[in-house]
């Protein structure tokens, strides 16, 4: 099977991360062109998702992910919803791999045309799926994450301000870290005041 491959060089030496684009054949099928990975076995040689987690991850010994969602009745929202938060998770974890090595296949929700521009900084990972959608659709995303909701496994959880939710993307995506930097330490360590606030800040650095 042929895959048409975009690149993105973040600086001219960097190697190279691609998407999987959508192939222009017309009158064709273009839906089953899509590699996603798989978190169970860490493969992507496949063409139907749940076919592959029914036939390889099911059973007295599969994944119990796998065992309930064959529960639920055939092309039901639920069976649906309990399928791609498996499927999230894997290409998350292939876009983790591939951001950390800067070479490798990135999975996003929805691919570029063969025509369009796109760079890695465009996507974000929902704080709550790991799906990884363009930054400026994060916010309208939250209406119909499945992780978010799913009334069996969580309450419903409101809605995050655009802010917070960019924030809390990014630190999923490991562009920023929990740990202060040695500048900011240095910076607030000479600057902040000697009073109960102040000692109580430096005591958490």
């Amino acid at each position: 099977m042929t895959f048409q491959k975009k690149c993105f060089l973040s600086h001219p030496n960097a190697p190279k991360i691609f998407q999987i684009m959508v192939q222009n054949n017309t009158g064709k099928d273009q839906s089953h062109n899509k590699r996603h990975y798989c978190a169970y076995c860490q493969r992507s040689d496949f063409t139907n998702f749940a076919k592959h987690l029914i036939d390889m991850h099911s059973g007295p010994h599969g994944a119990d992910e796998v065992n309930a969602f064959m529960s639920y009745p055939k092309k039901s929202k639920e069976r649906d919803n309990r399928i791609a938060e498996i499927r999230i998770r894997g290409n998350h974890m292939i876009n983790m791999a591939t951001l950390q090595a800067e070479q490798g296949m990135f999975v996003a929700m929805r691919r570029p045309s063969p025509q369009a521009d796109w760079k890695v900084s465009d996507y974000s990972p929902c704080p709550f799926c790991k799906v990884w959608v363009l930054r400026t659709l994060l916010t309208k995303h939250q209406k119909n994450c499945v992780v978010r909701n799913n009334k069996e496994t969580t309450d419903k959880l409101p809605c995050i301000n655009e802010h917070k939710l960019g924030l809390e993307a990014d630190l999923v995506a490991g562009r920023i870290g929990l740990e202060p930097s040695d500048a900011l330490k240095t910076n607030l360590f000479t600057t902040i005041q000697n009073d109960y606030v102040g000692i109580v800040a430096k005591k958490t650095l």
